[in-house]
């Protein structure tokens, strides 16, 4: 019967051992593991907040791009079109005579000279000017110089276009 006592103090010796180590093991491994754990959930949830955030605010930025594309849609492909010189010199000669074009730089900015019988003709080229195919700025200063019966007129253009990669 001895051996048998034995035994089974050996087995409760082992088993208290075992669960020594397992505490052991809890306290070392586990319990860290479970505050790290908690600290990157919490981070996890401060960022999917953030996350929700953005992707709301992206959503409101996209709904409100696709807005303003309807309602800019003329003054956008106005922007994408082409500028052609000639084209516009001859848009130009339909309110200006004696018209000369000279490119002031590579930007997109032009000198444009001429002459015109009323001032009225002037007008009339600013307001074809907002229908025409690409978006034209007409800058100051402009000279009105009476010359006999006409009036001698010059001043700058900025042509604003994508093609041309000038500075709004």
């Amino acid at each position: 019967m001895k051996k048998s006592n034995f035994s089974i103090i050996k087995l409760i010796l082992f088993i208290m051992f075992f669960l020594i180590i397992l505490v052991f093991f809890l306290l070392l491994y586990i319990i860290p593991m479970m505050k790290k754990y908690k600290t990157n959930e919490y981070e996890l949830k401060k960022y999917e907040k953030i996350y929700r955030k953005q992707a709301n605010n992206i959503k409101h930025l996209k709904k409100k791009e696709k807005l303003l594309s309807k309602t800019y849609r003329g003054s956008i492909l106005k922007f994408q079109n082409n500028f052609n010189k000639k084209d516009f010199e001859k848009f130009v000669k339909k309110y200006i005579k004696n018209i000369k074009i000279s490119s002031v730089n590579n930007q997109g900015k032009f000198l444009l000279e001429g002459n015109i019988n009323n001032l009225s003709k002037f007008t009339d080229f600013i307001e074809g000017v907002r229908k025409y195919k690409n978006i034209i700025k007409v800058e100051f200063p402009i000279s009105i110089k009476k010359v006999e019966k006409s009036y001698k007129i010059s001043f700058y253009v900025t042509v604003i276009n994508k093609q041309l990669k000038n500075n709004l």
